[in-house]
């Protein structure tokens, strides 16, 4: 018990230990685009709802339904925000899409890789995204941009005012064909037209289309940074006149299913945080190897040693021996000879219900003793009648008493 005891002390300590490295450690980041509406990495967006939740002056939700429940939801005007990566609409949410905006509604469109539908009906879908050198993005680039090691591009906010955003961020540009778009911010050193625009709007029937180019500014990080976070206020503020609702960029995506759960929802459990940190992880590897490990050498079935059970020693044998040998020490050779023939009378009275003591019948009884053991009728009755006289007379010797005992013996044995 005192090594089960030790084992279970070593494991706690040990994943204290871990859990202090794994707190007191630097946060190793997961610069790995999610956009996910609970998500506080830097490419996650739970900063980014909580910050537009606080400042949109006609609030601001996140919904994670699907395309059809949106669509189904009707709630007066709103406008609805798209922030991901890559947006590949088919025709029938395109349609939708236009229908909505067409009623008034506003649609902001914030992704990096975008493939024009050549529907003439749909005239907003038809523009282009080019993407420059966001395929070769990478942390170390992102880290030496941070450090100065790299100047940062400036952006033209509507002749308003310039901001400096980290260049492979927001290297992704609308083409120069952008028929009926206007650019809304572009880089300092560029035209004001469709070349190096990172955002632009369109008006369709009573609404507006909103392209931005850059959906990793919309982030926690791009909250984080001051910079951005005017550029931020920048777009926010075209399309602060109406509700504003987030959805992932998937839901209207025709290579994402169009589930309830989407690409965004994550198990946010505490095991799932735990395992999600190496040195949490390894602490919950090492606290189950010594819960098996107690349970291998403590919890299996503990058995006893059985006995061997020998045969019970017979010891009434022993205990006739003892009892003749003090009879015979004290020379007490009649008193033994009385209880030898009573123990004889016992015997034939048990066993041939002859009572030999009935000396009126001692002729019928000779008779009958001899038949029943095979001696003859003179050999029975010198044999009784020799333990009778030394019974009776009480004349009594070592010899006579062995002669006597062997006499008795021999018909007991014929029996």
């Amino acid at each position: 018990m005192r090594k089960d005891v030790i084992a279970v002390s070593v494991a706690v300590l040990l994943l204290a230990f871990l859990l202090y490295l794994s707190m007191s450690g630097d946060r190793v980041f997961d610069w790995t685009p999610t956009f996910a509406h609970d998500d506080d990495e830097p490419f996650g967006c739970e900063l980014f709802d909580k910050m537009a939740t606080a400042t949109m002056p006609k609030g601001y939700a996140f919904f994670n339904g699907t395309s059809d429940e949106f669509f189904n939801s009707e709630k007066g005007l709103r406008t609805l925000l798209l922030v991901g990566e890559n947006l590949d609409l088919y025709e029938r949410n395109a349609e939708r899409l236009d229908s909505f905006v067409r009623k008034g509604n506003k649609l902001m469109l914030v992704c990096h890789v975008y493939l024009p539908m050549d529907n003439p009906k749909l005239p907003w879908t038809n523009f282009l995204l080019e993407n420059r050198d966001y395929s070769y993005f990478s942390t170390k680039v992102l880290e030496r941009s941070l450090r100065g090691e790299i100047e940062p591009d400036t952006l033209n906010c509507g002749n308003r005012f310039r901001v400096s955003a980290d260049m492979p961020l927001v290297t992704v540009f609308l083409n120069n064909h952008l028929k009926g778009f206007t650019p809304t911010c572009w880089l300092e050193n560029s035209p004001q037209s469709g070349n190096n625009s990172v955002s632009a709007k369109m008006r369709v029937g009573r609404g507006e289309v909103y392209i931005v180019t850059t959906p990793l500014l919309f982030t926690n990080y791009g909250v984080l940074d001051r910079q951005v976070a005017r550029f931020l206020n920048f777009q926010m503020e075209q399309v602060a006149d109406l509700p504003v609702v987030r959805m992932p960029m998937g839901r209207f995506s025709s290579f994402v299913p169009q589930t309830s759960g989407g690409e965004e929802t994550e198990n946010r459990s505490p095991l799932y945080v735990m395992l999600e940190r190496p040195p949490l992880r390894w602490a919950i590897y090492t606290l189950l190897a010594a819960v098996l490990l107690f349970m291998f050498f403590t919890a299996r079935r503990r058995q006893r040693r059985i006995p061997v059970v020998e045969r019970p020693a017979n010891r009434n044998l022993e205990f006739v021996r003892l009892l003749g040998t003090i009879y015979y020490r004290r020379h007490d050779h009649l008193d033994l000879l009385r209880k030898k023939y009573t123990y004889f009378a016992e015997e034939l009275r048990r066993t041939l219900l002859l009572d030999i003591d009935d000396r009126q019948n001692d002729a019928a009884n000779i008779r009958l003793l001899a038949q029943k053991t095979g001696m003859e009728e003179e050999d029975v009755k010198a044999t009784l009648t020799l333990v009778r006289d030394h019974v009776d007379n009480g004349n009594v010797g070592e010899k006579e008493l062995l002669l006597c005992i062997d006499k008795i013996n021999e018909i007991i044995k014929h029996l």
